[in-house]
């Protein structure tokens, strides 16, 4: 019963937590797909959220999911299910998945080229993998925090230990971010999470009050 966690907390807690009780599994895509589905359900609006006065660090856009049984089976240079996702959900600036495989790594690039081939936008990518590895269900979760950080903050973190990438994977005129953080104004932030079994998922942050899309 992979729910007895959040099962258990609700009947000990005395204050009578009656919502959803379940868990999901989609390999490195799961945080994402969670992210999604709270926001269908419990993340709160933007009065809601000014009438207690939380503080906005950002607001949430919005995401996607897709599959694509072929992304990190076979290194197809299409990524059709990545590029779908990511149009689906697409802005400036981003975070990529970045787990360093080498037909995943591929698959996303060719996916990156598709969407914002025609972008003239200062798009910077880069991987929080490289520095605290690989998280499986949670990596997601910390990478969506990371995202938030860089808008907040104003700072795009790096991607160490970029030596010697592959020529497939050139991301053309996107911007790395190799070894050393940079400065840069975030207005769109987007998370990609893929795991095996071709499960593809996209969460979309921005400043508050913020919203740039092309």
């Amino acid at each position: 019963m992979p729910n007895a966690s959040s099962a258990m907390i609700s009947m000990d807690s005395g204050i009578g937590f009656m919502g959803p009780s379940y868990s999901i599994s989609a390999a490195c895509a799961t945080a994402n797909h969670c992210l999604l589905s709270a926001a269908d359900q419990i993340m709160e609006s933007l009065e809601h959220a000014m009438q207690r006065e939380a503080p906005i660090f950002a607001e949430y856009l919005g995401g996607a999911s897709t599959c694509d049984a072929y992304h990190l089976t076979d290194p197809r240079p299409e990524g059709r299910g990545i590029a779908m996702c990511i149009t689906e959900s697409r802005g400036r600036g981003r975070r990529a998945r970045g787990a360093s495989s080498p037909a995943g790594d591929l698959a996303e690039v060719d996916a990156l080229k598709q969407v914002f081939r025609n972008s003239q936008q200062k798009i910077k990518v880069n991987a929080t993998k490289s520095m605290i590895g690989h998280c499986l269900g949670a990596a997601g979760g910390l990478e969506a925090v990371a995202t938030i950080k860089a808008i907040t903050t104003g700072w795009v973190h790096p991607t160490i230990n970029q030596f010697n990438p592959d020529p497939a994977c050139a991301v053309d005129h996107f911007g790395t971010v190799p070894h050393v953080k940079q400065k840069h104004n975030v207005n769109v932030g987007i998370s990609n999470s893929f795991g095996f079994g071709g499960h593809n998922s996209v969460a979309v942050f921005a400043p508050y009050m913020h919203n740039i899309w092309f």
